[in-house]
């Protein structure tokens, strides 16, 4: 495996388990988007809704505000 590919399967697993830890959102409390990006490329790993109560403690992580549509 090249060097790029295992750096990104250890990001990958790494936001999947950030991921798996977090409750489903029930589509009615406010709720935050976990949006987990490579930091080298800016491309997303995983996203997330969950609700805003269970918002996980950032890991070099920034929220990023909701665009109204």
């Amino acid at each position: 495996m090249s060097g790029e590919r295992e750096r990104q399967a250890l990001l990958r697993a790494a936001a999947d388990e950030i991921v798996d830890g977090l409750p489903a959102w029930d589509g009615e409390s406010p709720s935050v988007w976990v949006v987990i990006v490579d930091p080298d490329t800016m491309r997303p790993f995983a996203r997330w809704r969950t609700p805003a109560a269970a918002k996980p403690q950032p890991r070099h992580l920034h929220a990023v505000p909701e665009r109204a549509s």
